[in-house]
């Protein structure tokens, strides 16, 4: 089935912070539209994933960034709440924000080092 007929529109610019070269810091932010709570899991492929269970949101933790981290994930997921609420995650390197995200009841966000750092 073909796509419905598209028009190009023009896009607003946007200011873009350049990732930090040999970052020092890593922050992971969760947040949920009903500052419910939420189960919550973090880590690197160099550091054991950590579980929050129920952990209340707004939640975050920043931590020295480990050295040879190639990747950095948060998930999220509400609890039985109805109706579920959304959440957000967003993951900051020396203060800059590199990757957000947002959905209805389970949310993700992953950076990976070889596309966020510059040689």
């Amino acid at each position: 089935m073909p796509l419905p007929q598209t028009t190009v529109v023009p896009a607003n610019p946007v200011a873009v912070t350049p990732a930090p070269d040999a970052p020092k810091r890593v922050r992971f932010e969760v947040f949920s539209s009903s500052s419910g709570k939420a189960d919550i899991s973090v880590g690197s492929d160099n550091v054991d994933r950590e579980r929050l269970n129920g952990a209340s949101t707004p939640w975050a933790v920043e931590a020295d960034f480990p050295s040879g981290a190639r990747y950095f994930s948060l998930s999220a997921s509400s609890l039985r709440e109805q109706p579920r609420p959304d959440l957000a995650c967003r993951i900051y390197l020396d203060g800059v924000l590199i990757h957000q995200d947002q959905a209805r009841s389970s949310v993700t966000c992953t950076i990976y080092m070889p596309q966020v750092l510059r040689p």
